[in-house]
């Protein structure tokens, strides 16, 4: 923590001298190399200054606070704040270490590794092969929501506590090999240490797994870091993502951790709870520009093809972040065998409907807010940069756009995350704000 006489980035520093990038570079491989991450900082940016007349003012920013995943672990709402300098030439920074705030409990998070349990598949089938009743998206969300349990208790029996069954694993096998140091061509310790290794190799790389989905760090290709990289990564993002203080709608500051939620729920009220009305577009504009010949027209109105809709899934990568559900992407790939006749129906009954559930849904980790499923009116945009690939697009590039029916925004079926379009309902407070 204090002046590191150096910064990371060339977005920290205004000035007309040209950067060191040399220097820059060597800065952040040391900060890499050491474990260390920036700690979150409030307040001002620039943390230096030569209090040069105008032309001749530089700012950059010098002091910061620097930690490893160690305190990340223990202090995860720790915080800086670089306050303004007053008559000296650098800021002074304080590090807060605000109490623990009870979290939320954890909400249901497919994790890729369960996929490749010899369980997962049977489980999945077993799952699917449950008699439900109802249209075909009713009877998807009632399969994905009675499935969570199950792979619940997979996760609990096989996966649970997975840093120390690693490290419990590799004590065993530095046990077994300081055996074969002692006696060589034993062949009960060469066996042993064959099974040690593979066990440790195995569980380590469920491991691995785990952060590198957590961590989502594309850069990093699986196998080129270590399992400590990828959970300081996760431990780092975590704490860049804290939110220590808002200023609510009234400017008044928030730091506690309900006056802050209630000061987003009240912004977003203001933004999404009512009904403004807009200007109709002018269709003359819209006929003087690029208009769509008959086949263009009717390739666009063309209907889905089940291939459409699994080319359209496969294409999202399986780390991405899943929907509000839960299950990402690698859930839907890695069981396709066992669910594709639901998942491609539901899809498909949806382009042909137009509507979706009127259900009663409430999202995990939310609190007890409900979001409800209304049926509407849906409008499909098809956006195509060039004529030639508009038969090929409706199904991968849909924007759907919902007519409000109520007061509110209202929430699109999960079911349709691949889409990658959520839109959640925010409850109005009674006053009406």
């Amino acid at each position: 923590m204090g002046d590191i006489n150096c910064v990371r980035t060339t977005e920290e520093r205004i000035s007309s001298d040209p950067p060191n990038l040399p220097a820059l570079e060597a800065f952040n491989d040391a900060i890499a190399n050491s474990d260390l991450h920036d700690l979150k900082t409030n307040g001002c940016y620039f943390t230096w200054t030569n209090k040069q007349e105008h032309g001749d003012r530089k700012w950059m920013r010098l002091d910061r606070v620097l930690v490893n995943s160690v305190w990340l672990t223990s202090f995860p709402d720790s915080f800086a704040e670089a306050l303004t300098a007053g008559i000296s030439d650098h800021s002074p920074l304080i590090v807060s270490l605000p109490s623990p705030v009870q979290k939320a409990p954890y909400s249901f998070k497919f994790l890729n590794c369960w996929s490749q349990d010899k369980l997962f598949l049977p489980l999945v089938h077993k799952e699917w092969a449950f008699p439900v009743h109802g249209c075909a998206m009713y009877k998807l969300m009632k399969h994905l929501h009675r499935l969570k349990n199950p792979l619940r208790q997979l996760h609990k029996d096989s996966y649970s506590g997975i840093s120390d069954r690693v490290k419990k694993l590799q004590q065993r096998l530095h046990h077994c090999q300081l055996q074969l140091q002692q006696d060589p061509t034993n062949s009960h310790y060469i066996t042993e240490e064959e099974s040690a290794c593979n066990d440790y190799c195995q569980i380590r790389n469920v491991e691995l797994n785990i952060a590198y989905q957590g961590a989502k760090d594309l850069d990093i290709k699986m196998g080129d870091a270590s399992t400590s990289y990828f959970f300081s990564k996760i431990a780092a993002r975590r704490n860049y993502s804290n939110i220590t203080k808002v200023l609510d709608l009234h400017g008044n500051l928030c730091t506690e951790a309900k006056d802050i939620s209630d000061a987003f729920i009240d912004y977003y009220t203001s933004l999404l709870g009512f009904e403004e009305k807009v200007t109709d577009f002018d269709t003359q504009i819209m006929l003087n520009g690029h208009s769509l010949s008959g086949a263009e027209s009717c390739n666009l109105l063309a209907p889905i093809t089940p291939q459409e809709v699994k080319a359209a899934l496969f294409s999202i990568d399986s780390n991405k972040s899943p929907g509000p559900d839960g299950y990402s992407a690698g859930f839907f790939k890695a069981a396709w065998e066992e669910i594709k006749d639901s998942f491609t129906s539901d899809v498909m009954d949806f382009f042909i409907t137009g509507k979706l559930l009127k259900e009663n849904y409430k999202f995990e980790g939310l609190g007890n807010a409900t979001y409800e499923f209304l049926e509407r009116d849906i409008r499909i945009l098809v956006q195509a940069k060039s004529s030639q690939n508009i038969a090929t697009l409706h199904s991968s590039n849909l924007i759907c756009s919902a007519k409000q029916k109520s007061q509110g925004m209202e929430a699109l079926s999960p079911s349709l995350r691949f889409h990658n379009l959520i839109v959640l309902k925010i409850p109005r407070h009674k006053h009406g704000i």
